[in-house]
């Protein structure tokens, strides 16, 4: 979950249920401008913008976003 939420910004991250009880009763304390600003970072607009940006990249043999470690070499063709 720490990948969606921003812990003590745009929600709160717990480990047990005694945690998720104090979360919630802390939930007023955060900014409701920065909650909707983390929550609008995941727009389908914004997503869809990625995708197309990780296949354009694909398509011209370029290592998109998040490619790190990966290899920029194609993948060997199978004869039929």
């Amino acid at each position: 979950m720490a990948e969606l939420i921003k812990h003590g910004v745009s929600g709160f991250l717990a480990n047990s249920e005694l945690e998720a009880v104090t979360a919630v009763e802390r939930l007023g304390s955060l900014d409701r401008t920065a909650v909707r600003a983390h929550a609008e970072y995941f727009s389908d607009a914004r997503m869809v913008d990625a995708y197309l940006a990780a296949y354009q990249a694909v398509l011209l043999g370029e290592r998109g976003p998040g490619a790190s470690g990966m290899s920029n070499s194609r993948p060997p063709r199978l004869s039929t």
